[in-house]
């Protein structure tokens, strides 16, 4: 007959298998010499490790090689896969660097009617965003809005222009009005049609 297994010993089991102090009961002597047995393993385990990541390697190496798991010649020819791999490695670098890129988004002013300077842009809410943070950054509250297409930019200029909105003003090129608006309209660039 077979003795009953509870929570409690099952708990009991568990603490003494962790090292914490328990009663003395069944359970908890054979988990007691369990972790004494794999604290003894782990110990010899550890100390048959190398001290030094490249003499385990080549040990590993050793093995395979008498396993036969690698060919005899293996240090001939890791050189060879070591510059393909490099090579792999920069055309894929080269790759992404071209097509990851930044592409410059010119901009162009095509009119200035009613006071409003209309630029046309391949991003034009883009550009609308950098324009809003740039005037915010100098100090100013500008106003935006999306109509037809069009993203604008209202803000009023101060009388007297700092240096950081007149490098602003010739970035984009800007010009105030005559009331001391500022008033912007970016689009988008037309795709170059197909002949």
């Amino acid at each position: 007959m077979r003795p009953t297994v509870t929570q409690d010993d099952d708990d009991i089991w568990l603490r003494a298998l962790a090292g914490r102090d328990t009663p003395a009961t069944p359970a908890a002597l054979e988990a007691q010499r369990l972790r004494a047995a794999l604290l003894r393993r782990a110990a010899t385990v550890i100390d048959a490790v190398p001290d030094s990541s490249l003499e385990r390697e080549s040990q590993l190496l050793a093995r395979a090689r008498a396993a036969g798991l690698l060919p005899a010649d293996t240090r001939r020819a890791l050189p060879r896969s070591w510059l393909a791999l490099a090579a792999s490695v920069a055309v894929a670098a080269v790759g992404l660097t071209w097509y990851l890129r930044p592409t410059a988004d010119e901009l162009i002013v095509r009119s200035v009617a009613d006071g409003i300077v209309r630029i046309t842009a391949q991003d034009p809410a883009g550009q609308q965003q950098q324009l809003l943070t740039a005037l915010r950054v100098a100090g100013l509250k500008p106003h935006s809005y999306q109509m037809l297409g069009r993203y604008g930019v209202d803000a009023d200029l101060p009388a007297q222009l700092t240096p950081q909105l007149q490098q602003l003003l010739a970035h984009y090129p800007l010009a105030a009005a005559a009331d001391g608006s500022l008033r912007v309209e970016f689009t988008a660039s037309q795709p170059a049609r197909p002949n």
